[in-house]
């Protein structure tokens, strides 16, 4: 096991938190959608990869980090491509979104002026990712269940509120609200969103906490000592120095 500074770990450098990913694990299967939070660096995305790289039974994961993103756009486009890469669609289906990729390229570089007025379709045709989403999720046959694994999404919230203002914000919630509640879509998409900024801070201070009142918070807490000093020596393995068990206590107990 290697040592990872700021960087999420994956497989083998992994230190699995099976109590953590158990209760995710449960939620899943009784059908919730999840809110892990904690402060950063403390795991959460290696958390996320992890299930990526081993996800529940009958569930299909597409990991996507969004902490980049600023707009509702932006954020379904990235959505929209991720979850058609994961290869989840039937061939029919995936005809129809090349048919609908084609039809947006065509779409793109043509500006059309009604009266003086240019409508650019190349802005229009990016606005209808969201629906073009919700439509394709609504009317495809899965034969397992779509796992979005959204990465720092508190960020992306803040980010279209200092862009776009409180109003775009609260419907961006809205929409993520109406994927997750909606019967239909629910049956084949769950959400395990993180954020290292606390998601219900963001949304109460827009008045917006009733968007995110069905997600089911689950915490990333501190090792126990048991757990702290079997990553501790899984660390040290191989390496010259090593560290007596009195003295690695000790650190744990009273220096960590």
């Amino acid at each position: 096991m290697k040592i990872g500074l700021g960087q999420p770990v994956e497989k083998e450098d992994y230190y699995h938190r099976e109590d953590i990913v158990d209760e995710i694990t449960e939620l899943l299967k009784g059908g919730d959608n999840i809110l892990i939070a904690s402060p950063r660096r403390t795991g959460k995305t290696s958390i996320l990869k992890h299930i990526e790289n081993s996800p529940p039974d009958n569930f299909e994961p597409v990991y996507m980090y969004v902490g980049h993103i600023d707009t509702e756009e932006k954020y379904f486009e990235q959505l929209f491509k991720a979850v058609v890469a994961s290869g989840s669609f039937s061939k029919r289906e995936q005809k129809l979104i090349k048919g609908w990729n084609w039809a947006k390229h065509c779409f793109d570089d043509i500006t059309i002026n009604v009266g003086g007025t240019g409508i650019d379709f190349n802005t229009k045709a990016r606005n209808i990712y969201t629906e073009t989403f919700i439509d394709l999720v609504r009317n495809s046959k899965l034969d397992k269940k779509l796992l979005l694994l959204v990465d720092e999404f508190p960020i992306t919230v803040s980010k279209i509120i200092e862009k776009e203002g409180a109003h775009n914000a609260t419907m961006f919630l809205e929409v993520n609200r109406r994927l997750r509640i909606d019967s239909t879509i629910s049956s084949k998409v769950q959400v395990v969103y993180t954020g290292s900024i606390g998601l219900r801070h963001v949304v109460k201070g827009i008045n917006a906490s009733d968007t995110i009142n069905d997600l089911i918070k689950v915490e990333v807490t501190p090792l126990s000592l048991p757990d702290a000093r079997e990553l501790a020596k899984l660390l040290l393995k191989g390496r010259e120095n090593t560290i007596e068990d009195i003295v690695l206590d000790y650190m744990l107990e009273t220096k960590i």
